[in-house]
């Protein structure tokens, strides 16, 4: 009997998984980056609501924008428990397709804003429907590519995605105010108007998801579901005291799941900060805002590059020297990528651009790092806890970074966020420094080894 579901075919050298087509790919593609043009969009043009629109005073910029992402992670924290056990319940392509959707129904009503209070609802929202688009797209991700392909897999969706998110948001999208303004709109039209514009493609993808995107073959038998609420929070509950008691016995794997405090905090500082601070810059000098947002767009794309760029080569680094110690170094470097934003006395420098860079592949040497000790330390049988666990902390990271930072944004400097999350990946530096001494573990060859009992 012929099972076509057991046929597996090839994306050049990618082999995918049991019944999925290649012409499945592109289409996957497509609408998770437009559900990512989506998502980065919103932070790069909050900087122009906050000045054209709402008319915030300046010195409030800072702790409003921490303010709304803290909403923003608060929401996801609430609702991640629920979302993942609605794509198992619902399907993954329908549980992306709510997420995309409740993302353009927010950039519609974002520029539409009179009050701050509705930035905060729209941002809980937001955080809603982050979850979905964050657990469907990563288990359609892990889905569809052949275990033997996954990392060739992975590393063409970052590329792809850095490159097109990339032009279409941090080229196109924030260049695209100051074209309406020259054309003779006011600025607060002209923001809504690009807002709307990312909308349509958001809309775009949901169309293609309904019409064309398909759920991977299931395989397996299913995980057993909790019937209710309580049940489900007993159960996460056992399974922090099952990791924590992990973490104890192997010091390596309580490093990892530390970590997750702060591994998110890079990329929050960069998404909701670079922009905030070059447009607030910009007025301090007579500059434009939509201007402005052309060199908060050029930042972006250099981060996003170096991003791409770095974590495909780490990912091979990590494959072959120990990954305690390049968790070590990542954290340290990555410190002093954040903590060099103190030597930026003009925003519009080269040397900002060097920086930005620098924190793009720093971020990115520790992200491939911590997932892949992730998965070498984590027990086998608590590996989907731990890192349901691990996005939950890093989760919980960002609401407390996210709100000390807009605080210092404003009363310390444009910096100091950065500065902030530096220092604690600095203090993680010399905690693992000192765990891996102890507890040096190997190189995944076996080969190499560093430190001593």
């Amino acid at each position: 009997m012929n099972d076509t579901t057991s046929f597996q075919r090839y994306l050049g050298p990618i082999k995918l998984a049991p019944g999925v087509l290649p012409s499945q790919i592109p289409i996957f593609i497509f609408v998770v980056l437009a559900a990512l043009c989506v998502t980065v969009f919103l932070p790069l043009m909050q900087a122009l609501v906050f000045t054209e629109i709402l008319h915030v005073p300046k010195p409030e910029h800072g702790r409003l924008a921490g303010n709304l992402v803290t909403t923003q992670q608060l929401a996801a924290l609430l609702f991640f428990g629920l979302t993942g056990s609605l794509t198992d319940r619902l399907g993954r392509k329908n549980v992306l397709m709510i997420a995309i959707t409740g993302f353009v129904a927010c950039l519609i009503a974002y520029p539409l804003a009179s009050t701050v209070l509705m930035l905060f609802v729209l941002q809980f929202i937001y955080g809603i429907m982050t979850t979905g688009h964050i657990v469907g797209s990563s288990t359609m991700v892990a889905d569809y590519p052949d275990n033997s392909s996954r990392g060739k897999f992975v590393a063409m969706i970052i590329l792809v995605q850095a490159a097109v998110s990339g032009l279409v948001v941090g080229w196109l999208g924030a260049r695209l105010p100051g074209w309406l303004v020259n054309s003779g709109l006011e600025p607060a039209l002209a923001g809504r108007y690009a807002f709307w514009a990312l909308a349509g493609l958001g809309g775009i993808g949901v169309m293609v998801a309904y019409l064309f995107l398909k759920d991977p073959p299931r395989t397996g038998k299913p995980p057993a579901r909790a019937r209710n609420m309580k049940e489900g929070l007993q159960t996460f509950v056992k399974n922090i005291g099952l990791v924590i008691a992990a973490g104890r016995k192997n010091p390596r794997f309580g490093l990892v799941m530390l970590m997750g405090l702060v591994i998110r905090s890079d990329y929050l500082v960069m998404l909701s900060f670079v922009s905030l601070w070059v447009v607030n810059a910009a007025t301090s000098q007579g500059i434009a805002t939509v201007d402005a947002l052309k060199t908060a767009g050029a930042l972006l794309i250099t981060f996003k590059l170096a991003t791409a760029a770095a974590q495909v080569l780490f990912g091979f680094v990590a494959d072959r020297i120990n990954r305690s110690i390049l968790l070590v170094v990542a954290l340290t470097l990555t410190a002093f990528s954040l903590i060099s934003t103190l030597l930026i006395s003009d925003v519009f420098g080269t040397l900002m651009y060097v920086v930005v860079a620098c924190i793009g592949i720093t971020e990115s040497a520790l992200i491939v790092c911590g997932q892949a000790m992730l998965g070498e330390e984590a027990p086998p049988d608590l590996r989907g806890s731990a890192t349901g666990i691990f996005y939950f902390t890093g989760t919980l990271g960002v609401v407390v970074m996210s709100f000390l930072a807009g605080f210092l944004f404003d009363k310390v400097g444009y910096a100091a966020p950065f500065v902030l999350v530096g220092a604690l990946n600095l203090t993680f530096a010399v905690l693992g420094a000192w765990i891996v001494w102890k507890n040096p573990g190997a190189a995944p060859t076996g080969k190499f080894e560093l430190g001593g009992h």
